[in-house]
């Protein structure tokens, strides 16, 4: 069970787990935890809660997320795909400078998902950790020791 208090609020992707609760008027933020009953998941972050009712915060909070937070959120999802080009450009020497130019294309074009996925799926884990250890900070073991069910 999850108690939110009177004003309480949780940003994306944070994870409350059983017995967590959140005082009244603060915010547990995006991509943080909050205390357990078995103590932290993960770092533990929380701030005062900003009345959502106020038009001065609603309006710098559209401003904030339309020329700082959607530039960046297309920055960090194109970063993943980087390392993807160089790979498959690396692949594609490698099959053409072994397999007959007949046949290289089609090497290519069947083994190029493997790698393309491979790829991707590591940058793309390597970029989400990078992004929420510069958000939240690094992560610290919960006050109480893991023992079976404690997840």
């Amino acid at each position: 069970l999850v108690c939110l208090e009177e004003g309480a609020a949780v940003g994306p992707n944070s994870v409350l787990p059983q017995g967590a609760r959140v005082p009244a008027g603060e915010a547990v933020l995006p991509l943080s935890s909050a205390p357990g009953w078995h103590g932290a998941v993960g770092g533990v972050a929380s701030q005062p809660a900003r009345d959502l009712k106020n038009r001065l915060f609603q309006r710098q909070q559209g401003i904030l997320r339309a020329f700082a937070g959607v530039p960046l959120v297309i920055s960090i999802s194109a970063l993943s795909y980087v390392p993807v080009v160089f790979a498959l450009l690396r692949f594609w020497a490698f099959v053409a400078a072994r397999v007959s130019d007949e046949q290289a294309f089609s090497v290519f074009f069947v083994l190029s998902p493997w790698v393309f996925n491979s790829v991707h799926f590591v940058s793309k884990v390597v970029v989400a950790v990078a992004v929420k250890r510069c958000i939240v900070g690094p992560l610290h073991p919960g006050a109480k020791a893991w023992a079976h069910g404690a997840e």
